[in-house]
């Protein structure tokens, strides 16, 4: 299996995991952009899922590590927004959490281990919620 690829799946059922912890019903579905479908309220709330482990570059002088998302779909790399999903799902796979966030149209996105703190995933969906509602 492919690295990414297993990356992926895992990225996917620790977003479920937690997405069940906080009381949400929700299934793998794998269609197009759409990882994960979250019932709420009257509608679907559409999730995309991206894993990445910690990196670091070794070209500078004091590197600091982070995470690095590809937030793109397609060859041309298009940049994912809010028509190809409501909520992205930012998994840092070393440490098992979740940043959930509003897609920005950014073809990529790096986040520090500090972002990860305690209450992220609670945190971040119930924004993220609020901003679609």
């Amino acid at each position: 299996m492919n690295e990414a690829l297993k990356y992926g799946d895992i990225g996917e059922h620790l977003c479920v995991v937690s997405l069940l912890k906080m009381g949400y019903d929700c299934k793998i579905i794998n269609l197009s952009t759409i990882d994960i479908v979250v019932p709420h309220h009257d509608k679907l709330v559409r999730v995309q899922v991206k894993g990445s482990n910690l990196h670091t570059r070794s070209d500078q002088k004091n590197p600091t590590p982070f995470y690095f998302f590809s937030t793109a779909v397609g060859g041309k790399k298009e940049p994912i927004t809010n028509q190809h999903c409501d909520i992205l799902a930012l998994v840092a796979l070393d440490i098992q959490s979740i940043l959930f966030k509003i897609p920005c149209g950014q073809a990529s996105t790096r986040l520090k281990r500090e972002h990860y703190t305690a209450n992220i995933e609670e945190e971040t969906w119930e924004k993220c919620l609020v901003h679609i509602s």
